[in-house]
């Protein structure tokens, strides 16, 4: 949902369940939000957000929060695409954003998930455990270091309550995830925040 607004929005939301409360709560919110702002609002938003022309009023890429200047592509970005091809994957040619993207990060944090969730399956649960400790070491490097910092820059800046909505279900949902990963400590929650 952080790509240019279009069709239906709701299939991504559906079967966070009783695990994700909190987040299920705000995806409850940001779907009626949804039925609330036109898709031109949703367009002309996320333009003034994460797109300009006359800057980005919360970048969407974790580089600009990690790196020394606010600079795109930097050591961060590099470090995200070198784990995504630890495990296999690697942008498509015709994808033409960076690797940092939120997008990217929380797709590759699903698709960490689903790897898991694969070897369990099967009874590999050494690699299941791998994948696991991939989860945690990519939140506490990248979405953890970064996303309170962007999820603000959106609350702040959002013309549309959807965006609002949409930047506190995702907080909500990797704030849950991390704490059933065991990924979150009282010490990396004191100099973070809510993450």
């Amino acid at each position: 949902m952080f790509y240019p607004p279009g069709e239906p929005l709701a299939p991504p939301l559906e079967g966070l369940g009783s695990r994700y409360a909190q987040a299920a709560g705000a995806a409850s919110a940001l779907l009626a939000a949804r039925e609330r702002d036109s898709l031109a609002e949703l367009r002309v938003d996320h333009a003034h957000l994460f797109v300009g022309p006359f800057g980005l009023q919360a970048a969407p890429y974790g580089s600009v929060y990690l790196e020394r200047g606010r600079r795109v592509m930097g050591d961060s970005t590099l470090a995200a695409a070198r784990l995504y091809a630890q495990v296999g994957l690697r942008l498509r040619e015709d994808f033409k954003d960076l690797p940092d993207h939120i997008a990217v990060e929380l797709e590759f944090m699903h698709y960490l998930a689903w790897l898991e969730a694969e070897a369990l399956a099967t009874g590999a649960t050494e690699k299941a455990a791998e994948h696991r400790q991939t989860q945690r070491r990519f939140l506490a490097e990248h979405l953890r270091a970064w996303l309170p910092e962007f999820c603000e820059a959106v609350r702040r800046n959002a013309r549309t309550a959807f965006y609002r909505l949409l930047v506190d279900c995702v907080l909500a949902f990797v704030c849950e995830d991390a704490a059933a990963m065991g990924a979150v400590n009282d010490e990396a929650e004191g100099q973070r925040g809510p993450l």
